[in-house]
């Protein structure tokens, strides 16, 4: 069984490696850890935004006390999501490996079919006459990320990728 600190470690080394496998251990203790460093952020964020709109509510105008510590937690929680955007892309693609799956499944499934499904719900909606469609590309979304939850809980398969 996999630690929460080797899967870390195993996250970051194989930054951008989209062969191999990910256990189930491997890629939960990824999201774990994930959510919580999001949680903290998103607080951070909360926290130094309030102060902001307390300060304003109260007839001060800002001031870089306050606005300062917000744009850098701002730009933390953007370097933070930039850097995660390939080894989250490679985790995901080695637990589709592991679950059996070969790599282009989950760029179809993954990666191509959310983007599209995405793109047709943007321009259903901003058009306004779509009679349901959005609704049917949006339950279609759900239903990709359901599978998607799926593969990521399958057990190990042993197979040549």
């Amino acid at each position: 069984m996999i630690t929460m600190g080797q899967a870390w470690k195993n996250y970051w080394k194989q930054y951008v490696g989209f062969k191999g496998q990910a256990t189930r251990a491997e890629y939960w203790w990824m999201q774990l850890i994930s959510g919580l460093i999001t949680i903290v952020i998103f607080i951070l964020l909360l926290a130094t935004g309030a102060s902001i709109i307390i300060g304003l509510f109260g007839g001060d105008k800002p001031h870089v006390g306050s606005i300062v510590p917000f744009i850098i937690v701002a730009v933390l929680a953007g370097l933070w999501g930039l850097a995660n955007v390939l080894p989250t892309f490679a985790l995901i693609a080695r637990r589709w490996q592991d679950a059996g799956f070969k790599i282009w499944h989950w760029l179809v499934l993954g990666v191509l079919v959310p983007i599209i499904l995405s793109a047709i719900s943007n321009v259903l909606t901003t058009n306004g006459n779509h009679g349901g469609l959005s609704s049917f590309v949006t339950f279609l979304t759900v239903i990709v990320g359901i599978f998607s939850f799926v593969v990521s809980v399958l057990p190990t398969k042993v197979n040549n990728n």
